[in-house]
């Protein structure tokens, strides 16, 4: 691809470049980024709610910077089946795992043990390969929580459990946060097969009404396992940057599908916030 820019002093002068604009990026010195299929740095995203269109556009423009993608449960309840299906393949196609959390995998697992296993059956089949499970958005017992894991894998799907000390617009005391307990549903998690654990950022990061962050809490629950199997929830761009700052540019990140290029353009080293700036490093 060229083209022509006419000067600025209108005087019909032209510039011309041959250089094919996929070939910019090439030129800059970014920090290393292991291409997909992905094991670590994995972006998880959260996919906006209208199906269609444009949710075919974001797949286009973005599926080399998408490793999971997390469907609204309401999408997998409410919307067109057929625009479900469609947006499940547009993303196999570009090697993008689909992801669903609440309510179906919360609600069915409040129908009891049938209940949930007639739902996991069912996604089996139509194309999810990961879905989360709550420990905030439910309260479940260890065992229970090991057979739920248990039996997604026994159906070929991956598990993400999530933990926290807050669920939607809570708003926990530093008194009311249980710290040994939500550690120790890490470890039960992790041995009992989950693939990844997600640290909800309600109370930590976000919801924080101008209090600080709680870096302390994250740190200590995500230093429970290895790095690699913990995924941050965060939306906010300096939060993003801040995992990214202590833990790697590998990290694993949840974030909004508004986030991709910010969160890319950190992993490489280059914003968005001005203590990433120049400063990353990876092989």
């Amino acid at each position: 691809m060229s083209f022509h820019l006419t000067d600025p002093e209108n005087k019909g002068l032209a510039m011309k470049t041959d250089m094919p604009i996929e070939g910019i990026r090439d030129l800059m010195p970014w920090a290393y980024r292991q291409p997909k299929p992905r094991t670590r740095g994995i972006n998880y995203v959260r996919a906006p709610y209208i199906l269609g269109q444009g949710f075919s556009d974001l797949v286009d423009c973005y599926a080399e910077h998408i490793d999971w993608i997390k469907f609204a449960g309401q999408q997998l309840t409410f919307a067109n089946p057929k625009l479900v299906k469609d947006a499940i393949q547009a993303c196999h196609n570009s090697d993008i795992k689909i992801c669903v959390g609440n309510p179906p995998i919360d609600v069915s697992a409040s129908g009891g043990k049938d209940t949930y296993k007639s739902v996991v059956d069912k996604l089996s089949v139509s194309g999810i390969d990961l879905f989360e499970i709550s420990c905030i958005a439910r309260t479940i017992d260890d065992e229970d929580l090991c057979e739920m894991i248990s039996y997604a894998k026994e159906c070929g799907i991956d598990v993400i459990v999530e933990i926290g000390i807050a669920f939607a617009h809570m708003t926990p005391s530093d008194d009311e946060l249980f710290l040994g307990r939500r550690i120790n549903q890490v470890k039960t998690a992790i041995d009992a097969g989950a693939s990844i654990i997600l640290i909800e950022s309600e109370g930590l990061t976000e919801n924080r009404s101008g209090l600080p962050n709680r870096w302390n809490i994250v740190d200590s629950i995500a230093s429970v396992c290895p790095i690699n199997q913990i995924a941050f929830e965060a939306d906010d761009q300096d939060v993003m940057s801040k995992y990214i700052e202590i833990y790697g540019p590998k990290v694993n990140i949840f974030f909004n599908f508004t986030k991709i290029a910010q969160v890319e353009a950190a992993r490489r080293g280059f914003g968005p916030s001005a203590f990433l700036w120049g400063k990353v490093v990876s092989f």
